[in-house]
């Protein structure tokens, strides 16, 4: 048994599928049998039955829980030999949300890396409960996110604070809210029921509940006085970010993602509506019991001085 059978047995448990897996291993489908098989004889136990979506034994999931206890182990020891060798080098794996992939991330990483040039980044952008996953699981270093809950396992320190806001262009609102912008959004600030019932007739874009603007979401059309008419549903923000700047629907999103996605131009043409009670801190997570590693250390000090230099801390 090697790392390597190790590392093509963690991909192929995650990915259910020999062909992906051996795709994102950059391996032909063959190699990777091939190795799942001499796993199974050393071990002399069946970890996989080969049906479609393949599916792991017993035996298999108590081994893909050692596998991973032993892979971070020598993840650990690598980037440990390296902060003594004093060499800054290694692969810092981060996740993010989809849009803050893109909106938080370039100038922080071009900045680390001219200061770190032998240092690798792998951006996994998911849902924030996918991250915690894949954060427990060890498959990444850090997660940049928000934590209603925190898994065991997982700490967190805050690094900013962000705030949901309704997003509607000003001809969508002209067309389908009852009243001035200014009593909407003072009516949205002394209470709930009241200040949505204004929106009866106005379209929604819906985030399907995947995050904390789904959250938030959800809370407020649950209040209103009517059944919103949800135009569309999609888990990407990005994407319901563009839909509502072409008209199509009212949008809760975080504001600070408004201003870094959208064009002057679009903003323009748009009311961004901040709502009472619905700030919460973004925080970045790391393994409670992950090995003291520098590179990963210094980039969240880094991380932290960037987000507080441009909000004004």
């Amino acid at each position: 048994m090697n790392f390597q059978s190790l590392h093509y047995f963690i991909m192929l448990a995650r990915e259910k599928n020999f062909t992906r897996a051996a795709e994102k291993l950059h391996i032909s489908q063959q190699t990777l049998s091939a190795s799942i098989a001499a796993l199974e004889r050393e071990l002399n136990c069946k970890l996989i039955i080969r049906h479609v979506p393949l599916e792991l034994t017993y035996g298999g999931r108590t081994f893909f829980h050692y596998a991973l206890s032993l892979t971070g182990e020598e993840e650990s020891m690598r980037r440990s030999l390296l902060d003594i060798a004093e060499e800054k080098t290694g692969e810092l794996r981060i996740g993010v949300g989809y849009v803050r992939g893109r909106t938080l991330l370039p100038p922080i990483l071009k900045k680390f890396g001219d200061k770190h040039p032998g240092v690798t980044f792998r951006i996994l952008e998911s849902t924030n409960k996918q991250l915690r996953t894949r954060l427990v699981e060890g498959d990444i270093d850090l997660s940049i996110g928000h934590y209603r809950e925190v898994p065991p396992g997982i700490e967190i320190e805050p690094i900013y604070e962000e705030q949901i806001c309704l997003l509607i262009t000003k001809k969508l609102f002209d067309e389908t809210v009852e009243g001035t912008i200014e009593e909407v959004s003072a009516a949205l600030q002394r209470d709930v029921k009241e200040g949505m019932r204004p929106f009866a007739k106005c379209p929604f874009l819906n985030t399907r509940g995947e995050n904390v603007s789904g959250y938030f979401e959800t809370l407020y059309l649950a209040e209103a006085p009517f059944t919103p008419f949800i135009r569309c549903m999609s888990n990407n923000m990005e994407t319901l970010l563009c839909l509502s700047g072409k008209g199509m629907g009212a949008l809760f999103c975080p504001q600070n993602l408004v201003r870094s996605s959208l064009s002057k131009e679009d903003l323009r043409e748009m009311y961004v509506i901040p709502l009472p009670e619905t700030k919460y801190a973004m925080s970045v997570g790391v393994r409670t019991k992950a090995a003291p590693w520098s590179i990963r250390d210094e980039f969240i000090q880094l991380l932290k001085e960037e987000l507080a230099r441009e909000n004004g801390i």
